[in-house]
C-alpha cells in the first residue's frame, strides 16, 4: 500500500477550491459577475485538470440548474481533483514579459473592450518570451472577440507574433487562450478530425503560461495563418484568405440605430489576406485581385466543393456549425489547379 503524504501547499489549493467553489455557487450573477469570473480564473491557475469549473457541476454533459444539483455534483467530483493534483501532468512552460508601459496598454484594451463589450483594435506591443532556456523577442496583443477572453484581470487571450523569422513550438504567429474559450478537449478533437479527412486546421497545445512571473496556468494554444502551419501539412505555400471581420458585429453592438443594409464587413466585399508584405509581390496581388472579383461575381466555381463538404458534414455530425461562419474560417489558395 502506498501512502501519499499531503504537504501544506495542497492543503492551501483545496482550501481555495473549497472557498470559490462557494463563491460560485452562492454569488448573485449581475451583482458579482467580475468578481466572480476574477475568482474563478485564479482558481484555473492551479490547474485542476478541466478546462472550466462548470465541468464540476454539470450532469450527463448539461449544466444543472439547482442548488442541489450542483452541490451533489461539485462532491461527486472533488475527489477527482484532489486525485489529479497528486498525479499532475507537466506541461511545457513559457514566460512572458513584458514591460510595465506597455502592460499597461494591454490593460487599457482590455478596459474599453470592458466598456464596449466587445474587443476592437487591440494594440501591438512588444514583449520577450523565455522558453527552454532561449529568448524570443515577439510583439503581442489582446485578443477575442468575446467578454470570455479578457473579463477576468488573471487570465486573457493573447495573439503572438515571434520576430526575426523565429518560431516557438514550431509557430511563428499563435494565440493563447484559456482551454474554455476553445471548448477543450472538443475543438481540439474537431480540428484533428478535419485536419484527418484532408482539410487545412490548425494545431494546437497545452501550455504552462507565466506572464511577469505570475502563473496563468494551463492555457490552450493555437497556431496561426502563417506558411509554417502550410509546410507542415504538406501544401504548397500560398494566400490565405479572410471573406469577412467583426467591425460590423462592433458597430451593432456599440451602435443605437444600427441599419440593416450596412456594408462594413460584408463577406462579398470584403477580403483580407494573411502573410507578411504578400500585397507587395506581384503574384500575391494577382491572386487577391483574381479572388476578389470571382467573389463579387459569385462565381461558384472558384471552391474546392469538396473540401467544402468534407468540412459542412464534419460540422454537422460534431454539431460545430459555429466554425463554419464567415468570421471564424480562413481560406486557402491552391495554386496547382492554376498550373
Amino acid at each position: 500500500m502506498i501512502v501519499h503524504r499531503l504537504d501544506k501547499g495542497k492543503y492551501a489549493y483545496i482550501g481555495l477550491i473549497i472557498a470559490i467553489l462557494l463563491l460560485l455557487i452562492f454569488t448573485a450573477k449581475d451583482h458579482f459577475k467580475y468578481l466572480k469570473e476574477d475568482s474563478v480564473q485564479k482558481l484555473m491557475t492551479l490547474s485542476l485538470g478541466i478546462s472550466d469549473l462548470r465541468n464540476l457541476v454539470d450532469k450527463n454533459g448539461g449544466e444543472v440548474v439547482t442548488f442541489q444539483e450542483k452541490a451533489v455534483s461539485l462532491i461527486k467530483n472533488f475527489p477527482d481533483i484532489v486525485q489529479y493534483k497528486f498525479n499532475e501532468k507537466e506541461f511545457p512552460r513559457i514566460d512572458i514579459n513584458i514591460d510595465f508601459s506597455d502592460y499597461l496598454t494591454i490593460e487599457e484594451d482590455r478596459r474599453e473592450a470592458l466598456q464596449n463589450g466587445m474587443l476592437k483594435d487591440s494594440k501591438n506591443v512588444n514583449a520577450v518570451i523565455d522558453y527552454k532556456d532561449k529568448k524570443y523577442k515577439v510583439k503581442l496583443k489582446l485578443k477575442g472577440d468575446q467578454p470570455g477572453h479578457w473579463t477576468s484581470v488573471h487570465r486573457a487571450s493573447l495573439k503572438v507574433q515571434v520576430k526575426k523569422n523565429k518560431t516557438i513550438f514550431g509557430f511563428s504567429e499563435f494565440s493563447i487562450q484559456k482551454p474554455r474559450e476553445r471548448q477543450y478537449p472538443s475543438d481540439y478533437i474537431f480540428q484533428s478530425i478535419i485536419r484527418d479527412i484532408g482539410n487545412i486546421s490548425p494545431a494546437h497545445r497545452l501550455v504552462n503560461v507565466f506572464v511577469n512571473g505570475q502563473d496563468w496556468g494551463v492555457m490552450y494554444v493555437e497556431e496561426g495563418m502563417s506558411k509554417e502551419l502550410l509546410e507542415k501539412q504538406q501544401v504548397k505555400s500560398s494566400a490565405i484568405f479572410q471573406f469577412s471581420n467583426d467591425d460590423k458585429w462592433f458597430y451593432n453592438q456599440t451602435s443605437e440605430n444600427p441599419y440593416v443594409n450596412y456594408k462594413i464587413s460584408d463577406p462579398w466585399l470584403f477580403l483580407k489576406i494573411y502573410g507578411k508584405n504578400y500585397l507587395k509581390d506581384d503574384y500575391f496581388r494577382k491572386i487577391y485581385s483574381y479572388i476578389y472579383k470571382n467573389r463579387v461575381l459569385k462565381n461558384e466555381d472558384i471552391y474546392d466543393k469538396e473540401s467544402f463538404s468534407k468540412a459542412l458534414i464534419a460540422a454537422v455530425i460534431w454539431n460545430n456549425s459555429h466554425t463554419l461562419l464567415h468570421k471564424n474560417s480562413r481560406y486557402y489558395f491552391n495554386p496547382l489547379p492554376l498550373t
